[in-house]
């Protein structure tokens, strides 16, 4: 995680901390190692990841429309 670049770094925490959520569950629940499987899924999401995310989005904030926004009477 801190060698990707810093727009993928929460996509790729995110989908990290599921697969370890997943692990661990299998791991207390049904005592056996679900590793293998959940590590290509890892190393699969991080790849869609970072084809989805490959380049740096734009700087600033978008519009939010015209002007200020009206109070509610």
């Amino acid at each position: 995680m801190n060698r990707a670049p810093p727009w993928q770094r929460g996509a790729i925490a995110r989908a990290f901390a599921a697969k370890l959520a997943i692990a661990s569950r299998a791991d207390a629940y049904t005592k056996r190692r679900a590793s293998p499987e959940l590590l290509e899924q890892l190393d699969h999401a991080i790849a869609e990841i970072r084809r989805r995310k490959a380049t740096r989005p734009p700087k600033g904030r978008p519009a939010l429309g015209k002007g200020r926004r009206r109070r509610r009477p």
